[in-house]
């Protein structure tokens, strides 16, 4: 029966398995693979996902390639798959076979699952050929009903055992619903397991663990014969000859009903690696970092604020493997790709979303850049079209080439404020008293054609005409005698071109500025 029963469920899958995996032949190298479901903008967690599979694939000699999981249209948002790949090209981030969006390349094409499901559907059919999956035409109602009876039985819910009612359908009752119209999905039979045995694996970051035999005849093939993720992804793997699977450790409690379906299928499985999850802190306790409720989830906002995509990358390496900072620490200038990624050093324990953390280390590269970098990294940012470009640049430029440059730049967004006095619609802050007799003061003595020495002298004749102190040493030694040093007057000019308390070499900024303006806000 169970011959006849493929063959009606599937009159037009004359392939087998076995011919796919003539056309997929076994790989000699170990490979890895990022597969994301196209249902929006980048998460931070798929980014951190790739970075982990990258360096995986680098460490073992091995490949990774990128894999679209649209099979879920329900979820499915419009043009994320393009988003998605733009999103890696901008990261720099390349693949050694899969989708790019405007050809698929490499010997194991195509890579988006939506156009692979007569692949599926010949597995599926070898289920059935072998008993091993059924068609199931319960209704949403039905199924429904059932659940509800359950519950007030107090048994398990699902659809198991004596609960799986189209399990036992001869064949003409199948031929029978067939002819009504009614439709029906694919059900794998794991009533074949022993319920009181447990499925164990060795993970590659939990080391052995195991779970319950999973009950429940789950759905590999909807009712529009496109299977959900534990079809699709067993097969894939498969013929993709993925060695190691990188996914999020939401995905562990589904791991049993995964491995029961390679042995349904007599496959082997990849090596699971269930990686620790992004978290951030609510209340008392920690959850998973959303899209929805977490603007820093998605990768775009993080590149509209400005961080360096090197940065984001960095940031992640450091939750993904214990002993990236230490090896940055000794390698603070060696290319990323350097680092030896270990299995054994990833984490198990779920990372909170760190910003001081990722702060730091963008203002550390961006900091190192030289002015050519800094340059190009603005103008792709702004545009050229941002007001007083020049002077930003040159701002920027200060200090910048040197053993010790300054890290004011966070992130690129920061320059609008860091750096407001720069624009023309900067208001220069109001003095009164004495503060104001100084300013107009050094208004009067100001020339940008000063030299830095010149100018200096100048900032040292004020101090003293006011009663300050022309350098710190003689401040501390007689505090008495002066109303402060020459670093409270240069503090006071400063907060008044540019209304901070701190900012870069404030002769260079002057200089900048110009005179004309310089002037002009000391004397407003």
């Amino acid at each position: 029966m169970s011959k006849e029963l493929a063959n009606l469920l599937f009159p037009d899958i004359k392939e087998t398995p076995e011919d796919y995996f003539k056309i997929y032949p076994k790989r000699k190298t170990p490979a890895t693979r990022i597969a994301p479901s196209p249902t929006g903008y980048m998460h931070l967690g798929t980014l951190g996902m790739t970075v982990v599979d990258k360096a995986l694939a680098n460490a073992l000699g091995g490949v990774c390639l990128f894999r679209v999981e649209d099979t879920d249209n329900k979820r499915e948002v419009k043009d994320a798959t393009k988003r998605l790949i733009e999103a890696f090209k901008v990261f720099g981030i390349s693949f050694d076979e899969g989708f790019d969006g405007e050809k698929d390349y490499g010997a194991y094409a195509p890579y988006i699952q939506s156009r692979r499901v007569p692949i599926y559907k010949a597995f599926a059919k070898r289920l059935v050929e072998e008993g091993k999956a059924y068609p199931c035409f319960c209704s949403e109602e039905k199924l429904a009903e059932q659940h509800e009876n359950q519950v007030k039985s107090g048994d398990k819910t699902g659809y198991y055992g004596k609960y799986a009612s189209c399990k036992n359908l001869t064949l003409d009752e199948v031929k029978e619903n067939l002819a009504q119209g009614k439709p029906w999905a694919l059900r794998a039979n794991f009533d074949l397991f022993n319920p009181s045995d447990r499925i164990a694996w060795c993970d590659g970051v939990r080391g052995e663990m195991s779970l319950p035999v999973e009950t429940n005849n789950v759905v590999i093939l909807k009712s529009n014969r496109i299977p959900p993720y534990n079809l699709a992804h067993v097969v894939d793997d498969t013929l993709m000859g993925i060695s190691h699977v990188v996914r999020g450790e939401e995905w562990l409690i589904s791991t049993a009903q995964h491995l029961q379906l390679f042995k349904l299928l007599g496959l082997t499985p990849p090596t699971y690696l269930h990686m620790p999850v992004i978290c951030v802190q609510e209340g008392e306790s920690k959850r998973k970092l959303s899209k929805r409720k977490d603007k820093e989830a998605l990768v775009e906002n993080l590149l509209k604020e400005g961080y360096p995509t090197e940065a984001i990358l960095e940031y992640l390496m450091t939750i993904y493997n214990t002993d990236f900072e230490i090896w940055r620490i000794k390698n603070p200038t060696a290319p990323r790709d350097e680092f030896k990624f270990k299995i054994e050093k990833i984490g198990s324990n779920n990372p909170l979303l760190d910003m001081p953390k990722l702060d730091n280390i963008s203002k550390n590269i961006i900091g190192a850049y030289s002015n050519a970098q800094t340059k190009l990294a603005v103008i792709n940012f702004f545009g050229e079209n941002l007001p007083n470009l020049d002077k930003v640049l040159a701002v920027c430029a200060i200090d910048r080439e040197t053993p010790k440059p300054r890290k004011d730049i966070v992130k690129f967004s920061d320059i609008l404020t860091l750096y407001d006095y720069i624009f023309d619609d900067f208001v220069a802050p109001r003095a009164e008293g004495e503060g104001a007799k100084i300013l107009a003061r050094y208004a009067e003595l100001y020339s940008a054609a000063d030299d830095k020495t010149a100018w200096f002298e100048k900032m040292k004749r004020v101090a003293r005409e006011f009663g300050f102190a022309d350098n710190g040493k003689d401040f501390k030694a007689n505090p008495e005698q002066y109303k402060g040093s020459i670093a409270d007057i240069s503090q006071i000019i400063r907060k008044k071109i540019t209304g901070k308390e701190n900012t870069p070499d404030l002769y260079e900024i002057s200089r900048i500025l110009g005179e004309q303006t310089v002037k002009a806000r000391l004397r407003a």
